[in-house]
């Protein structure tokens, strides 16, 4: 406790509280995210991907403010992404983190089922723009992790 200049014990100042958070499941076509953190800039969320041709890939695309961080806590996953005008992908394992800067174009695409954790800058006004007819997916050269 706090003495003041005259020997007194003061009241501190009242500090933050916690509170609890509702976590929100939305269905996706792929399968479903659940946002279990969201402050200030930021959100967290889990991302369960489901596995079959029609959960496999979600298009190529760009978010115009929002930067994204996904690590592959199950399963495996591929990341999609362009750099000098190519296709490239990525084999993500488990415990393999990716950052995604704002406009960078990607896609991820898992084999089986797995589960992704994505920390997010917060960013309510920003666009998701689809470029996929743009881009031959299905020509993506493959890059080893030590290459990225």
């Amino acid at each position: 406790m706090p003495i003041s200049p005259e020997g007194r014990v003061t009241r501190p100042a009242p500090t933050p509280q916690i509170e609890l958070f509702h976590p929100q499941t939305t269905p996706k076509p792929w399968g479903n995210e659940v946002l279990i953190a969201q402050g200030p800039g930021y959100t967290g969320k889990i991302l369960h991907r489901l596995s079959g041709p029609q959960y496999h890939r979600a298009g190529l695309q760009f978010h115009t403010r929002k930067t994204e961080t996904f690590h592959l806590y199950s399963g495996l996953a591929w990341v999609y992404f362009i750099k000098g005008g190519e296709v490239y992908k990525i084999l993500l394992k488990p415990g393999m983190s990716v950052h995604v800067p704002a406009g960078a174009i990607h896609s991820v695409a898992t084999q089986g089922i797995s589960v992704m954790f994505e920390a997010a800058e917060y960013a309510p006004d920003s666009e998701t723009i689809n470029v996929e007819a743009d881009y031959n997916v299905a020509d993506a050269i493959e890059v080893p992790p030590e290459r990225l």
